[in-house]
């Protein structure tokens, strides 16, 4: 895989850099919000479905990011092939996303 294809983002004061969160059978990728990353998030997907013969189920999968315009939103929602999460939302009983 090239170099920087994967751009990651960093998050509060102390600019901590989130790749991916995981709990359970749920997984979250925290990226920088460009196609490059939306069609990265998909190959990933996909490959991981090759090697370990699991499904994932993008009808039920759910997608969602801060500080883009609606536009945006729907056209990575139309390359993954998922629904459009409304924001803010709990998780693991955390608040995610509003101001």
């Amino acid at each position: 895989m090239k170099e920087n294809v994967f751009q990651r983002v960093s998050l509060g004061r102390e600019q901590v850099q989130v790749d991916i969160l995981q709990f359970g059978d749920d997984t979250l990728f925290v990226r920088e919000a460009t196609f490059q990353n939306t069609f990265t998030i998909k190959i990933i997907l996909k490959c991981s479905r090759l090697v370990s013969r699991l499904r994932v189920n993008f009808h039920k999968s759910n997608f969602g990011a801060l500080g883009i315009d609606r536009d945006m939103l729907h056209n990575f929602s139309s390359i993954l092939n998922c629904n459009i999460m409304s924001i803010p939302i709990t998780y693991l009983a955390l608040p995610v996303g509003g101001n």
